[in-house]
Parts: structure tokens; sequence; C-alpha cells
């Protein structure tokens, strides 16, 4: 009973409170509309003319006739249209000289007065330069005004252009003062500001997650945020205030307007690819998407080509609403199709589809209830981007756990990659031991001087390789076998035709090629006849290898060896580049090749050495 007491006093205590509050919002709206009343200003006697060639002065109006304002039958104006406009302004109270006349969407206002000797009053209009205006504010034309009881005449000289992002289809004038033009200015303020710090802080966050995930879906959300940030700025004037001071940017504000209205629409439906996996839900409206993007692209970069830029801007516009119809298309088929992130997508663009259709439909010209207002839009952009913000934070979330599966995965297969790589080594140690104990044991005391240095080569080269290309490893494998098929064909036989040899020595040059990239080559210039002439086996690889083992072989220095015939003699030279410390070595090669030539022909090999080369010449041998 006590607690119900109490809550009923609690209620009486808040009704109490709300009634002080109604009646002081109350008292203040009297005041604020008795205020208004004692100065009231007003426009009368509004009227019009149309000046065909643009020539007309102020001071010949006296002699042309005025048309009533209900006489304007309403169209779009086209490029440097003027029009001659008479208004009397007054006021209900005492003189007012600090009204703010403001002429809505005219690229070039001028107004004059008359009675006095300089008639001219000040100028505005949306493609001036703000150093030019009367009273610059956010991209409005605002030329500052006097009234009195009596009325003053004005005269407004209006020029229209097509060069601006809106039509001009109508003649309207208001009137506002400092104070109520910076009430508006802070109502919208703050709530702007409020929403552009936290996108920023938005687009902070993705690029943050981006840089650690590498994942581009969060880089083109923050550009998103980013150019949303420019739009709220843009859309409140404050943009082209501070650009405007250039002389010539007010030309340029439609170009810029499209190029950043197109670039918004592009990086937001490819946002939504990356949100929703259109690859994988969306892939037949994608290729409508991408159409619609590539039409963006085409119409922002005509806008550079096209004078009359208003056409280009509200074909953009018109795009931009279509655009909205088809997010929203999507937005409806994400929830029927249980797409992933499908209804925090859609809530977050419901607000944002409302505010932008609300917002394009004002700039191509559409009248609405409440005017100019760019709250809707920005409340929209402030649930969407808060909502973005939370999809991709889950997305981050899954893709981590997707990375740190996927390094798991990594880790085994290294693992056993590891083992299998171990294993195949033994193996091919084992293979290759075997097979170089089986053929020394078989070979003549000069042919076993030549096996145990080049299998050493070999097998250091695999030893190399294997861990890190396994493939390469396996051809490695296969081409040493061929060299080592050809050793035991050959192991009763003292010679062999130079045909042969050859073929066995492609062979040895690719595992000779393996060991040194890039720093090898072969020429080889003999005849039909002179290949079937008889050399000992192996004698070729021999002397490659010995060119090898003494001097440097790189990219930068790579080892030439030529082949060729000169006198009955075949001829092997190298390039010299001795290394800075001579090889060790017992001159087994060379003497070997020497005493198996004076066996088989009993003719004798010729060395040669010069500064530049080293040669070595073998006796042609013939079987007639």
């Amino acid at each position: 009973m006590q607690a119900g007491l109490h809550m009923s006093a609690r209620n009486r205590l808040i009704i109490r409170l709300c009634a002080v509050l109604l009646t002081c919002l109350l008292l203040g709206s009297i005041s604020a509309v008795a205020e208004a009343s004692r100065h009231f200003s007003h426009i009368q006697d509004l009227s019009f003319y149309r000046d065909l060639d643009g020539t007309m002065q102020v001071n010949d109006l006296q002699h042309v006739s005025f048309s009533p304002i209900s006489d304007f039958d309403g169209h779009h104006f086209g490029h440097h249209e003027v029009y001659w406009v008479r208004f009397e302004l007054h006021s209900n109270g005492p003189v007012m000289d600090s009204l703010l006349i403001e002429f809505f969407g005219w690229a070039d206002v001028r107004l004059y007065t008359v009675g006095r000797d300089d008639p001219f009053v000040g100028q505005s209009g949306y493609l001036m330069p703000y150093v030019a205006r009367d009273f610059p504010f956010l991209n409005r034309s605002l030329i500052r005004g006097l009234a009195t009881s009596d009325g003053t005449t004005y005269y407004a000289r209006l020029t229209a252009s097509l060069n601006h992002v809106t039509f001009v289809d109508a003649i309207n004038i208001g009137l506002t003062t400092e104070l109520a033009l910076y009430e508006q200015y802070r109502k919208d303020h703050y709530l702007r500001v409020f929403n552009n710090g936290f996108l920023l802080c938005l687009m902070v966050f993705l690029l943050f997650l981006f840089f650690l995930i590498k994942d581009l879906s969060f880089f083109f959300c923050s550009i998103y945020m980013a150019l949303s940030i420019y739009t709220n700025y843009n859309n409140s004037g404050e943009i082209v205030e501070v650009m405007s001071f250039f002389e010539s940017f007010p030309q340029y504000i439609a170009l810029l307007d499209a190029w950043v209205s197109a670039g918004t629409m592009v990086v937001a439906v490819v946002t939504i690819y990356y949100v929703l996996d259109f690859d994988t839900n969306f892939l037949k409206e994608k290729k409508v998407f991408n159409i619609m993007l590539y039409i963006f692209l085409a119409a922002a970069l005509s806008a550079v080509f096209i004078t009359q830029r208003v056409y280009v801007v509200q074909f953009i516009y018109a795009l931009m609403l279509l655009s909205v119809i088809g997010i929203f298309y999507i937005t409806y088929f994400a929830i029927s199709r249980k797409v992933k992130y499908s209804l925090m997508f859609s809530i977050a663009n419901v607000p944002f589809i409302l505010g932008a259709v609300y917002y394009l439909l004002y700039e191509i010209g559409v009248t609405l209830p409440f005017g100019q207002t760019d709250q809707f839009m920005i409340m929209g952009t402030f649930v969407q981007s808060f909502l973005f913000a939370m999809i991709f934070s889950l997305k981050f979330s899954t893709l981590v756990k997707q990375n740190d599966e996927k390094q798991k995965q990594i880790i085994l297969k290294l693992q056993e990659s590891q083992v299998l790589s171990r294993k195949w080594k033994e193996a091919t140690v084992k293979a290759e031991t075997l097979e170089k104990e089986k053929a020394i044991s078989q070979y003549e005391v000069l042919k076993n001087q030549v096996s145990p240095h080049f299998l050493f080569n070999s097998l250091s080269v695999l030893t190399q390789i294997v861990y890190d290309n396994q493939e390469k490893a396996a051809t490695f494998i296969h081409e040493l076998a061929s060299v080592y098929r050809y050793i035991l064909g050959n192991r009763n036989r003292n010679s062999v035709s130079l045909q042969e040899e050859l073929d066995c020595l492609h062979s040895y040059i690719f595992l000779i090629k393996i060991r040194f990239p890039d720093a090898f080559e072969l020429q080889i210039s003999l005849t039909d006849e002179e290949l079937q002439s008889l050399v000992p086996p192996l004698v070729l690889q021999m002397l490659i290898e010995n060119a090898i083992k003494h001097n440097v072989v790189d990219a930068e220095s790579p080892l030439k060896i030529t082949l060729y015939t000169k006198d009955e003699l075949l001829f092997v030279r190298n390039n010299l580049n001795l290394r800075s410390q001579p090889a060790l070595g017992t001159k087994v090669g060379i003497n070997n090749i020497k005493s198996r030539y004076r066996v088989l022909a009993e003719k004798e090999v010729l060395v040669q050495t010069s500064i530049e080369y080293f040669e070595v010449g073998l006796p042609l041998i013939y079987d007639h």
C-alpha cells in the first residue's frame, strides 16, 4: 500500500513538472509570436519582366511593363535566361535594416533599388564566388535588404544557368534574419557534427580491421563512410562555402556533385556485394547492378565534356533513386532467401532508404512537406553505419576463426610434408648410394674416378631443392636417373658415338642449370658426320664439370661452353672467370681423359689456355 501511494506521488510530481514545462513553452511561443508580429516584414506587389536579350539596365525599367507574378507560367529556365523582378519590402513596425532577402535556385542575382545615387544594393547567386556575395552563408543566395512602413521598391536581376546542380522552375523570394538563419543552422549543425564524428570513428575502426585481416570489404565500407561524411557537409553547404572563396570554383560545383554522388553509390553497391556475398546469393542480380555501376561512372565522366551539367546531375540523381529501389529489392530478397546478416542489413537500410528517397525527390524538383532538410538523410546514415559496423564486426570474428582454422590446417600439412620430405630424402639418399656403390663396383679403374665426383654434386643440389620444390626435385631425380642409365648402359664400352654422348649431355646440362640458374650457356656447332665420331663415355661431362669447378658461375658472370671442331679435333672451350681462391684438386679429370685417349686411339689430348679462355682438344675417332 505504501509503495502504491509512493508511486502515485511520484506520478503526480512528473505530471506537475510536465505541466510547468508545457506552460513555459506556451508562454515562450506566445512571446515569440508577439515579437514576430511587432516586427513582421513582408513582400508585396511582386511582378516580373523577361529580358530577352539580357541587355536591359535598371534605369531602363521605368519604361517597360511588368507582369503580375501570377501570370508566370513556370518552366525550366534555359542557359543564361534573364528575368527582372520588381517587389516592395514592407515593415509593420519600425524600419527593419537587418533583413536578408533570399533568392532560391538562381545562379546570379543582382539587387537594385530606386531613389538614390547608386541603385546597386548587392549581389549573390549559387555560381557566384563568395568574395563577391553580399552575405555569403552556406551557398545560399542572400542579400541584405531594408524594409520600411511605406515600403522599399527593389529590382532584382535574376540569371539562370544550366551549369548548376538543379533546374530553376520558379521565382521564389524569401525573407529571414541573421538570428533566424543561425538558429536553423545550429539545429542541423549539431546533429551533423555528431553524426560525422560517429562515422569518422567507425571509419577508423574499419580501417584498423582492414589492416588486420586484409579483407577488401572493410576497406570499401570505410571509404563509403568517408564519402558519407563528405556528403553530409556538402549537403549543408559547408564544403561549398569554404571552396567557393576560390573565384573559379563555383562553375565546378555541379561537376563535383556529379562525381561525389556517382562515387558514393558505386562504393555503396560494392560494399553491399561484400556484405551479402553477391557471388553466392545474388549472382543474376549482380549483372544488372554491374551495368548500373558502369552507367554511373560513364555519366560522371561525361559531365566533364557537357557544359550544361544540370542534365548530367539530374540524370545521376534519377539513377540514384533507381539504385535505392534496387537496394530495397536486395533488402527484401535477402530476408526471403535467409542470407547471412540479412536481418541487420534490412534494419540498417530502412531509415537510409527513406532518407535517401526524400533527399533525391527534393533534389529532382518534387515539392515535399518538410522542404529542404537533411535530418532524414543524417539519421538514416547514422543507423545504417552503426548496423553496418556491427555486421562487419561479426564478419571480422568469423574471418578470424576461419583464418585460425586455415592456419591449423596449414601447420598440419607442413608437418606432414616435412615427415614425407624426410622419408623422401632418406629413400633418395639410400637409392643413390646403392646406385653409386653398384656403379663403382662395376667400373674400371679409370671410370671409377668419374662417377663419385658427379654424384656428390648432384646430391648436394638435390638436398637443397627437395624441401623447397618437390616437383622440381622429382624432375631432377628423373634427369639424374637418365644420366646414370647412360653410365650403366655403357659400363662395358670403351667408346660411344658423339651423338650418344650429346644425348646424355642434355640431361646433364639440365642438372647443371638447376645448380646455376641463368648462369650457364652451351653452344654446339657440329656436322652430322662429326656426330658419328667416337669419344670415351662421359668425357664431355668431365670437362664441363672441370670448368664449373675452377670458375665463378653466377648470373652476372655466366659460364659459356662452346663445342666446335677444327683440324680433326673436337674442342671444348669455356670462358675464364677464375675463382679468387683456386679450387683444390688432383687433376684427376684431365689426366683421366688423357689416359683414356692414349689407350683408345693412341693420340694426345690438346690443352690450351689464354687470358680469356681455356679449351681442350679431343681427337676425333672414326670407326672405319
